[in-house]
């Protein structure tokens, strides 16, 4: 066994570089023709100006060529799936295509900082209405093949959202679906298989386990757990420092209040709104 890991590591490693290695080769090989043609130039300004744009174009063509090498590599179906079984292998080459750009940060705020680079490479992923979504610096999009956006969503700093989990001996991918007018704050982590309704607000430094189902016009205070399987029903409030057991179901307009632990598989007994105390809307 150990020895089939250490191949199958070896291969993958050797995949990897070798994809980066002709990603980045194309990348630069602007800026060799140019320096190559230089020789018939006699303008300094020209000769300085081609450089420069060949500089600067090197981190577009590596988006660029990274987002056509992913809309022609297959997509490893939706599902469960063992550990180095074929679509593993299918899904584990997409992965390291995307990590060209997420292991970069410079690359990756490029990507995502500059909106017609964002709609376009997102759209080659897979991204389901990738066009009207502001994101912040340092956000990882990690799976953008699984990613549903809806009108105007926007993900704040630091923030991360996967269309995978490996569990056991298991890789987990599922969509995520954000609704329209998705606010996720700072610090974030959305899991694989969440489903996010419209016109929801979720605060800095929240996390959401995996296949949670968030409703609409739900609000989500900072620092709140949110364990596998959670069911928060439209309009609930969910006060900060929360903690949400696996499973466990918020019903309609309910009222977590900030610090309460909510127990796994429990159907929580609504709590009435009292406007006097209820934290500020996000």
């Amino acid at each position: 066994m150990s020895k089939k890991f250490f191949i199958l590591l070896a291969n993958g490693l050797v995949y990897k570089f070798t994809i980066r290695f002709g990603v980045y080769f194309i990348a630069i090989l602007p800026f060799i023709l140019t320096v190559t043609y230089l020789e018939n130039l006699s303008s300094v300004f020209m000769k300085v100006a081609l450089l420069a744009v060949s500089i600067i174009a090197a981190p577009f063509i590596i988006i660029m060529t990274t987002g056509l090498l992913v809309f022609v590599h297959p997509k490893q179906p939706a599902g469960s799936v063992e550990i180095f079984s074929k679509n593993y292998f299918t899904w584990l080459r997409r992965n390291l295509l995307y990590e060209i750009i997420t292991s970069s940060t410079f690359l990756n705020n490029t990507l995502n900082r500059i909106d017609p680079v964002k709609s376009l490479y997102y759209k080659l992923a897979g991204s389901t209405n990738p066009y009207l979504m502001i994101i912040a610096p340092n956000v990882m999009l990690l799976d953008p093949d699984r990613l549903v956006f809806g009108k105007e969503t926007f993900i704040g700093i630091n923030s991360m959202i996967s269309g995978h989990i490996i569990k056991g001996n298991r890789l987990i991918v599922r969509n995520v679906t954000l609704g329209d007018y998705v606010k996720i704050g700072s610090g974030c982590v959305i899991s694989c298989g969440v489903t996010i309704g419209d016109n929801t607000k979720i605060d800095f430094g929240v996390t959401v386990g995996t296949a949670c189902r968030i409703g609409k016009n739900v609000t989500i205070f900072a620092e709140t757990k949110i364990d596998d399987g959670v069911t928060i029903e439209d309009g609930a409030v969910i006060g900060k420092f929360c903690k949400i057991g696996k499973k466990a179901a918020i019903p309609k307009d309910a009222y977590v209040r900030s610090f309460e632990i909510v127990e796994p598989r429990q159907l929580y007994e609504s709590q009435p709104l009292n406007l006097s105390n209820r934290p500020p809307v996000i």
